[in-house]
């Protein structure tokens, strides 16, 4: 018998879920009950964690 070399395939992961991924982190259900309560302004902090967290996330993937 033959000794066949395994070919290891490598897989990244795409820009698109990368995205999504970070998105439900910041966005994610367990944040609805701050957003009823704080209501508009809630978006304020979306804003503000959202720029808290993604600009290092995007200095990462760099």
């Amino acid at each position: 018998m033959e000794d066949e070399k395994t070919e290891t395939k490598k897989t990244y992961i795409s820009v698109l879920a990368l995205t999504m991924m970070n998105v439900s982190i910041v966005a994610g259900l367990a944040n609805d009950v701050q957003q009823s309560f704080y209501g508009l302004a809630s978006v304020t902090y979306f804003a503000i964690g959202a720029i808290c967290f993604f600009i290092p996330t995007a200095l990462v993937a760099a």
